[in-house]
């Protein structure tokens, strides 16, 4: 869905600094404006939808989508996911990013403990799970390709980290990265983390965590939860985010100037485990 992208580049909003921006979500809402005492969840998710090209419910009520757009016959990674809380009148709302194996879903969404992130909630707590009238024609999963990896050789990858590296190069390509750029993300992660998104490797002078191994320690990960950079989504939306402010990887146009580009400019060469060229070519 379009406002994902969107939604990403949002985490790390949080009351207080972020009132300014909180304010912003609150405008595309019939309240208008309001501070950040007020709870938000709904106008952050309207903030999303409406950049993102489509027309939200307007309100600032976590239920208020409960009757916009159609319900989806399942769980959709972007698909807004309306939950109980507390007495019948209250609820929050969300973008369902996955589920978490132990009776919970992931919701990325605003007013989560204060800020924009990446939470788990109850899957009991569901109380409705919506798509876009117009989107009814991609209400299902795609059919798997015959050709995995869009034009991918992912043989070096180990069977059960395919999926992953699909996602990895599925983000990057939804973010409007070509192929070169898309391979050269995947390289790094597949360098860092082997595609395992809760590795973690801690020293005296990092703690670098998830599938690209972003450093809490005054790197990228800093002021970010080590359960959250563990989090896939959370973890690409951190370096999608900032890789779009690298000229020399956005413009990149050989495999070879964007691994280049990502391991100057991105990270600390010294951190990186193995040389992403002899690993993705």
């Amino acid at each position: 869905f379009p406002w994902m992208p969107i939604a990403r580049d949002e985490i790390g909003v949080a009351e207080g600094q972020g009132d300014p921006r909180i304010s912003q979500y609150f405008a595309t809402a019939t309240l208008g404006p309001q501070p950040s005492s007020v709870p938000w969840c709904s106008a952050f998710v309207n903030f999303c939808v409406t950049r993102g090209g489509a027309s939200g419910t307007n309100s600032a009520l976590a239920r208020s989508w409960l009757s916009w757009g159609q319900n989806a016959a399942s769980l959709l990674p972007g698909c807004i996911v309306v939950l109980s809380r507390g007495s019948p009148a209250l609820g929050h709302v969300g973008l369902y990013v996955g589920d978490d194996g132990q009776g919970s879903i992931r919701l990325l969404g605003g007013n989560q403990h204060n800020s924009v992130n990446i939470s788990s909630f109850p899957k009991a707590n569901i109380l409705g799970r919506r798509v876009p009238s117009s989107a009814a024609r991609v209400a299902a999963p795609p059919a798997p390709s015959a050709n995995p990896g869009s034009g991918f050789n992912l043989d070096e990858i180990p069977a059960q980290r395919r999926a992953m590296a699909m996602h990895v190069i599925d983000s990057f390509a939804a973010a409007g990265f070509s192929k070169v750029q898309q391979a050269a993300a995947l390289a790094n992660a597949f360098a860092e983390s082997k595609l395992d998104p809760r590795a973690r490797l801690t020293t005296a002078r990092e703690d670098s965590v998830g599938l690209f191994q972003l450093n809490r320690i005054g790197g990228r990960g800093a002021n970010h939860p080590a359960e959250e950079l563990m989090d896939p989504d959370a973890n690409l939306a951190i370096v999608i985010r900032d890789v779009r402010n690298i000229g020399e990887f956005v413009a990149a146009v050989s495999l070879k100037d964007a691994v280049d580009a990502f391991v100057r400019f991105f990270e600390a060469p010294a951190d990186s485990r193995d040389n992403p060229h002899s690993t993705w070519k």
